[in-house]
């Protein structure tokens, strides 16, 4: 599976909602989450198949942001880039975990806008929308300082004080 982060109100759509749209087709809400950097890439991270390290790389990418918050992501299949004609190359994360970064960062590569809409398109038809609340959040980046995959100087001084209690 692959892990990207969303912004789970743009996902939250249905022909109900939007009858506008014709089927087959999609809103570009869900597109504003695809932001691809110059040279067409977009990060995304693999999680196991048992998900044993979805909690790590979820305390991964929240600890870079500034205050603890709720978390959203969309899992979705591997396959869906076969599919969508997506080549994908490792790199290099830039997540507060550092182990993180280097085995399980991935960048989507030689990107185009039809490559996106599509993948948009396979995510909703394919994959799942889920949120992590605060709470879980501040567990979840808590636990990474404790097991020592997040170094708590790296932390934005707001969610410090979230995860620190202090």
């Amino acid at each position: 599976m692959l892990l990207i982060r969303v912004d789970k109100p743009r996902w939250d759509w249905s022909s109900d909602d939007s009858p506008w749209v014709p089927p087959g087709d999609i809103p570009a809400a869900p597109l504003t989450d695809l932001r691809t950097s110059p040279n067409s890439e977009l990060s995304v991270w693999y999680v196991e198949d048992n998900r044993s390290n979805l909690a790590r790389i979820v305390a991964a990418l929240a600890g870079t942001r500034d205050h603890s918050d709720k978390f959203d992501f969309a899992l979705f299949p591997e396959a869906v880039l076969t599919h969508a004609q997506i080549q994908w190359e490792n790199s290099s994360g830039n997540s507060a975990d550092r182990d993180a970064n280097s085995s399980w960062h991935r960048d989507l590569v030689e990107l185009t806008a039809s490559k996106l809409s599509t993948l948009v398109r396979l995510i909703r038809e394919q994959g799942e929308i889920e949120r992590r609340f605060e709470k879980q959040i501040i567990e979840l980046v808590a636990d990474g300082v404790k097991q020592g995959w997040i170094e708590v100087q790296r932390l934005k001084p707001s969610l410090r004080r979230s995860v620190l209690g202090s």
